[in-house]
């Protein structure tokens, strides 16, 4: 589950007593689609360092602590500092069970906002195991809580649930990443996020790894997207202990500039 900071880590906007300050060149009708996605964290998805859900399993009865530090660059008048916890429990071989919690520190124009954002409680089932033609194919739910305070802007006061689906297969050095997912709100457009990653194993122990995500919004009106690409690596310490890095750059006008991310996956 962490597989995936979207949290802010592709979308999010600056808000003081309750205006929102319009640091992109955002449209007017944008400002509410932004409230929305404000706290919906997808770190829980995909292994880190990568935002796209992999297919593969925690494992039975093992206990998996993912904690990153996430720096987004919006404007110079705007950064971005989220540190994110996620814990991980496989109670089946076929079955995860994921919790995560993020800490917002918000830097603008007008000062300095920070707490906790909104927690995110998610299951993962394994569909299909890996063979010689068929990928590793997972079913996720992702529920997103309402424990940050909407009115510093660090959170929407909603809850919302995602479905997802991914898919990963193996090949030579390669293994290939797809993901779908999609967000119903309560009160606001739903919401498709697609992604594509790639890992490369040339000289082990160092995994080199590449995305592509993209998140649009589900709205006859509304044709704006949110498009990142990525690109970083992750080290295997020893068996339990796994290090990781890389930077994330916005091809939308509503994505960061860029995102530089690291942190440690711990097995137990």
């Amino acid at each position: 589950m962490e597989k995936r900071a979207f949290l802010l880590k592709n979308r999010h906007f600056c808000t003081e007593g309750g205006k929102f300050y319009n640091v992109f060149p955002f449209k007017p009708s944008f400002f509410w689609i932004i409230i929305y996605l404000i706290g919906t964290s997808f770190q829980m998805y995909g292994g880190r360092p990568l935002n796209t859900e992999d297919a593969i399993m925690t494992g039975k009865k093992v206990f998996q602590i993912e904690a990153s530090w996430d720096y987004f660059h919006w404007s110079p008048q705007l950064n971005e500092n989220i540190p994110i916890l996620v814990f991980t429990y496989g109670l089946s071989s076929r079955l995860d069970i994921s919790a995560e919690i993020p800490y917002i520190i918000s830097r603008n124009h007008t000062g300095l906002v920070h707490g906790i954002g909104d927690a995110l409680l998610g299951c993962k089932y394994l569909l299909l195991t890996e063979n010689a033609t068929i990928p590793y194919l997972t079913l996720s739910g992702i529920l997103k809580s309402e424990t940050a305070d909407a009115r510093k802007g660090l959170g929407v006061d909603q809850y919302e649930l995602t479905f997802l689906g991914s898919a990963s297969k193996t090949l030579s050095r390669f293994i290939f990443h797809g993901m779908f997912a999609y967000t119903l709100g309560e009160n606001h457009p739903d919401v498709l996020d697609f992604g594509f990653a790639m890992e490369y194993t040339h000289h082990a122990p160092l995994i080199w790894v590449a995305e592509v995500t993209s998140t649009n919004f589900v709205s006859s009106l509304l044709h704006e997207n949110i498009t990142t690409v990525f690109g970083g690596l992750y080290f295997p310490v020893n068996k339990r202990i796994t290090l990781d890095g890389g930077i994330r750059w916005g091809l939308s006008e509503t994505s960061p500039r860029w995102n530089l991310t690291t942190g440690a996956t711990i097995i137990f």
